[in-house]
């Protein structure tokens, strides 16, 4: 917004601050599921401001978690009350890590959230 001087011909620059408010990502699976079956993560973005439409985030899948690097699988959209789901269905047995991401917005902060599911033989 400018704003001119009272008494002069200069003009004054404010800069109205909104910052980006806090953000949460909570994820949701079973504690376990058969591999090579059709498994649900469900979850809830939360902040004090609303999320637009049209918001995803986007789902990695670490099928090592001591490797330490992940594949994005995919992504969901986000419902105009905050939540999502997403189905994948993992081949590797074993404990795989599900990570959650949402990239922020003008309103709101990068977050992220994890969960792992113990893969079991079919």
């Amino acid at each position: 917004m400018l704003i001119q001087g009272r008494n002069s011909s200069s003009l004054t620059l404010q800069v109205l601050n909104h910052p980006q408010v806090p953000t949460t990502v909570t994820v949701q699976a079973p504690a376990w599921s058969p591999r090579n079956q059709n498994l649900t993560l469900t979850g809830k973005l939360d902040a004090p401001v609303g999320f637009g439409t049209g918001s995803t985030v986007d789902i990695w899948r670490l099928d090592d978690p001591l490797a330490g690097e992940g594949t994005l699988i995919g992504s969901a959209t986000v419902a105009a009350d905050g939540t999502f789901s997403y189905t994948d269905r993992p081949r590797a047995k074993g404990d795989v890590q599900y990570t959650v991401q949402y990239g922020g917005d003008a309103r709101h902060a990068y977050a992220y959230g994890s969960v792992t599911v113990n893969i079991t033989s079919d």
